[in-house]
């Protein structure tokens, strides 16, 4: 399975709490590629999946880039981002409260 590009998708376009109120969910991993490119893949995939399609399909070893999820707004989001709306939200299969950052097993 490939990944898509969502390349020139902007960061947090609205503020946390429009998020919220208009019911955006995080619907997928995603990485933002060190050149501006966004590679998404939807649940129940992991960031591993996203940089083993991003491997196949050409880009070099290791990928570098900054990990976080797709919203069901389109946006990227950071780890640390994606935590708060997933909580807020009740996505989290278990809100473990141990760590600072969402990790794709906390939802899927």
């Amino acid at each position: 399975m490939g990944c898509d590009d969502i390349r020139g998708t902007s960061v947090s376009k609205f503020h946390y709490s429009e998020l919220v109120a208009s019911g955006v969910t995080i619907v997928g991993v995603a990485i933002r590629h060190e050149n501006g490119s966004i590679a998404t893949m939807p649940k129940p995939n992991r960031h591993g999946d996203v940089i083993h399609a991003m491997v196949v399909s050409g880009h070099s070893k290791p990928v570098k880039g900054e990990q976080g999820f797709l919203l069901s707004n389109g946006e990227f989001v950071g780890r640390k981002f994606a935590l708060r709306l997933a909580r807020e939200n009740g996505q989290l299969l278990l809100n473990r409260g141990l760590h600072s950052e969402l990790y794709s097993e906390d939802l899927w």
